[in-house]
């Protein structure tokens, strides 16, 4: 068997000694650093400390990417020791319609991503008449539900909710209003927030489209 021909002398023991003892001590701190959660940013040329991110949308079997890297995990997702900075979210899902943005996490701070809900990507199916009176007209997000707000002279507003599955429409409400209603619908379940300015004080009247009449 052949062996190098190298003679660790007394000289060359201390240098390797003194090079791992050098390595420890430079190489542990950083090690340290880094599972206690710090970061080096480039940018600003300093070590910051980690943020956190975490991810709870609709539906629960959407694919999260985040800097077009899909992120294994189940909804909802809790990414620890992110480095500051701006991340590219994307959320997709077979049938739906994607969603992205760019989302920025900070040191020592949580970014949460809710309250979102994808789109599901179809051709409508049903058709809807809008009143000539029409000052606007929002469509569920789950498709089966159209509200529509009609206005008439003196201030005079009606909202109306037209179901595309039975094909009835019941009144929401009738009265006047300083300015236009404004309708708000839930991304995640068929219920709908009316917020009316009336002369005599601000109404906010919160409805389940399944069970219209309960309403009125």
């Amino acid at each position: 068997m052949w062996y190098p021909n190298i003679v660790l002398t007394r000289r060359v023991r201390l240098s390797i000694m003194i090079f791992l003892i050098t390595s420890f001590f430079v190489i542990s701190p950083l090690v340290i650093l880094y599972t206690a959660g710090y970061r080096y940013d480039r940018t600003e040329k300093h070590i910051k400390e980690t943020g956190v991110i975490t991810i709870d949308i609709e539906p629960r079997d959407a694919v999260v990417s985040l800097n077009t890297l899909v992120i294994d995990q189940g909804l909802p997702i809790h990414l620890p020791n992110r480095a500051p900075g701006i991340y590219k979210l994307e959320l997709s899902r077979q049938g739906y319609i994607p969603w992205s943005m760019p989302i920025e996490v900070t040191s020592k701070q949580t970014t949460y991503i809710t309250d979102i809900a994808l789109y599901r990507d179809v051709l409508p199916t049903n058709e809807y008449t809008i009143p000539n009176t029409t000052a606007s007209t929002i469509l569920s997000p789950d498709g089966h539900y159209v509200t529509t707000i009609t206005s008439e002279e003196g201030g005079m507003y009606e909202i109306l909710l037209f179901d595309l599955d039975t094909r009835e429409e019941t009144i929401l409400w009738r009265g006047t209003a300083d300015d236009a209603p404004e309708i708000v619908w839930s991304p995640f379940a068929p219920l709908v927030t009316l917020h009316i300015a009336r002369p005599t004080g601000f109404l906010i009247k919160f409805i389940d489209a399944r069970t219209p009449s309960d309403a009125s």
